[in-house]
């Protein structure tokens, strides 16, 4: 009985493949693959190539620092760093921060002037943007020279 012969079960019938839905999603398929080859050979004029390089160049940039860099114990420090921006701009004491490679704390003092910010500094780090301010200041003092530099 150790090798009992198992019997087959009547398997049901696949869904029919087709329908409305299906042809639909055709012709919106092609409408927006249309749409798409509009848009891209708006990309291809002149003077858009440049930009799409530098956009190009940044997100490869951006994709490579988040794999390679922003790992460990960098990405715990930034996400603390993050609830301390915060944290000392509501008016708050820092009292210190913890990083370790897969996680952090950070301990701040808050008044009952500042208690109502707490909610607003623990989210800090998912819509805080550092990074994007960092970049488009680079952005404007390397690529448009001949603007004035509002520092």
């Amino acid at each position: 009985m150790l090798f009992r012969k198992r019997s087959k079960k009547p398997q049901a019938e696949p869904p029919s493949v087709g329908g409305l839905a299906f042809f639909a999603s055709l012709v919106f398929l092609s409408l927006l693959a249309v749409n798409n080859l509009v848009g891209i050979l708006a990309l291809l004029q002149a003077g858009t190539i440049l930009k799409l390089t530098y956009f190009a160049a940044a997100a490869a940039a951006g994709f490579l620092a988040a794999k390679f860099i922003f790992r460990g114990h960098w990405a715990v420090f930034l996400h603390e760093l993050k609830h301390s921006i915060v944290s000392n701009l509501a008016g708050n004491r820092a009292k210190g921060m913890k990083i370790r490679r897969s996680h952090g704390h950070f301990e701040y003092a808050y008044s009952e002037r500042t208690a109502a910010y707490n909610a607003f500094i623990h989210l800090a780090p998912y819509f805080l943007p550092l990074f994007t301010v960092v970049a488009l200041l680079l952005v404007y003092l390397l690529l448009y020279p001949n603007h004035i530099y509002m520092l």
